[in-house]
């Protein structure tokens, strides 16, 4: 049973996807309830596979292989190892969560939970994939998905939301397909299969320069980086939140994604060639995100540039994957990337069910019950990064491993002033959200899904930010394998 798990939980969401489509438009709690069962069976798979994983087995795991179009080489090819796994764990959660939030939703509730279906398959295909081809149909899928979702969700009649995030996606999607499409070409082997891209070295190193830059583009676009970041804010401001929630706290990781399981591995010398500028490229996010999340009074901007901020260290941390001599460095450096990928879901969710309270008129956030107050003054000391926190912890990683890189010294001490700004940007949030007069006269409650959102994704944060073993222990063999491959075709 276990070895098709990952199989089975793309048929649940078919499935799903089926009986919502069956399902009389006027029976919408039925419809609610299809999509709350299939999500939380697709979230029991993955638990079922991270208890059944073998944290010191390096190989891929639950793997699927069928010769698909054998003339192209391209196969039916599925698998999970410590780091994909952290993205399915991520995706499994929110989207669940998404529902849950969802459920006061009103029309069209049935195209939105349809196009829901639609989008989980189309993410969890991307973390699973072992074929480049296959990446390219669940990419497109959940391009697809997304972008309806948005109109759909369009009650405002926003359509500068739409093209905003439309446009960039299909500018991503056209580089990451060209440089697949490359890479196909390029190789000596003309596969698509990763686990046969990353052994030695497949593409000539001039090769590897050009279409390295070419996907990192498309990714860039899609987490989104400065300078591409502007479809980010006027979608977080003008779409619902569950919207909000999918963009922020799952498709943008897609980006990270490529970064780590596709240009890495299989272009290891433009990646240590790069490294350098992608640490320098990190910062800028941080700095940049940090001036201006303190400068802004707009709560959108600040989740906005926040954003930016969080992804800057994990690209600080990739960006230790340069460090060849010492491989413990680099194991460190992109552990903590690859927690700060769940801690900035779990913290722009938060944030998001926060700030989508917010009244137009006059900026105000939920009304400060006491379970209001708790899960303010609780996600805000998780934003600041104190200690306890899941992103305490990630951070400290990052920093740590800088700081013993030689090339990474100064980034790293410079983004400590990016820490020290956070902080700032966080007390001048929690002083309006909890002491503002304003906001206790006239602020709108959490409901009680919300509340249940929140008080699951704390402790998330919480248990991980207590004991992160148990997600180092699973993440940690999968990174020195990469990393292990990393250096050998270097010193090729």
């Amino acid at each position: 049973m276990t070895e098709h798990l990952l199989s089975i939980n793309l048929l649940i969401a078919l499935i799903g996807l089926l009986g919502i489509a069956l399902t009389k438009r006027e029976k919408g709690n039925l419809i609610k309830t299809i999509a709350a069962i299939v999500t939380g069976l697709q979230f029991w798979t993955i638990v079922e596979i991270l208890f059944n994983f073998n944290p010191m087995d390096t190989a891929l795991q639950f793997s699927e292989r069928i010769n698909w179009i054998p003339a192209f080489r391209i196969d039916y090819y599925l698998g999970v190892d410590g780091i994909n796994l952290v993205f399915l764990i991520v995706t499994s959660l929110l989207i669940f969560l998404s529902v849950i939030i969802s459920w006061n939703k009103r029309e069209p509730l049935k195209e939105y939970f349809i196009l829901l279906m639609i989008l989980d398959i189309g993410l969890n295909g991307i973390f699973i994939a072992i074929n480049l081809f296959l990446f390219l149909i669940f990419l497109g899928v959940t391009f697809f998905a997304i972008y309806l979702i948005i109109g759909f969700s369009n009650i405002r009649g926003s359509v500068n939301s739409v093209n905003r995030f439309g446009i960039p996606f299909l500018i991503s999607y056209i580089f990451i397909l060209l440089g697949v499409l490359l890479l196909y070409k390029s190789n000596n082997l003309h596969t698509l299969n990763l686990t046969e891209l990353t052994v030695g070295n497949a593409i000539s190193h001039s090769k590897q320069m050009v279409i390295s830059i070419i996907l990192l583009i498309g990714f860039a676009i899609l987490i989104p980086l400065f300078p591409f970041h502007s479809w980010l804010i006027p979608l977080i401001k003008n779409g619902p939140k569950e919207v909000s929630l999918l963009i922020l706290g799952i498709v943008t990781k897609v980006g990270l994604y490529g970064l780590v399981r596709i240009i890495a591995p299989v272009m290891p010398f433009a990646t240590n060639s790069l490294t350098l500028a992608l640490g320098i490229w990190g910062l800028v996010n941080i700095i940049y995100g940090a001036i201006c999340a303190l400068g802004s009074d707009d709560s959108n901007q600040i989740l906005g540039y926040f954003t930016l901020q969080q992804l800057g260290f994990f690209l600080i941390g990739f960006a230790t994957l340069g460090e060849n001599s010492n491989i413990s460095i680099a194991v460190t450096g992109l552990s903590g990337s690859l927690l700060i990928v769940i801690s900035h879901s779990c913290l722009a969710t938060l944030l998001l069910i926060i700030f989508k309270n917010i009244r137009a008129e006059n900026q105000n956030v939920a009304r400060p019950s006491l379970p209001n107050i708790a899960i303010v003054t609780l996600t805000l000391l998780a934003g600041i990064g104190m200690p306890g926190f899941l992103d305490f912890f990630a951070r400290f990683l990052i920093l740590l491993s800088a700081f013993q890189t030689q090339r990474l010294l100064i980034l790293a001490i410079i983004s400590l002033l990016g820490i020290f700004l956070n902080f700032a940007i966080y007390l001048k949030l929690f002083k309006k959200l909890v002491f503002s007069q304003q906001t206790r006269d006239s602020a709108k409650r959490l409901d009680s899904n919300e509340v249940f959102a929140s008080v699951s994704l704390l402790i998330v944060l919480i248990l991980c930010g207590i004991f992160p073993s148990f997600l180092l222990n699973i993440i940690q063999p999968g990174i020195t394998r990469l990393l292990e491959m990393f250096s050998t075709a270097i010193a090729l």
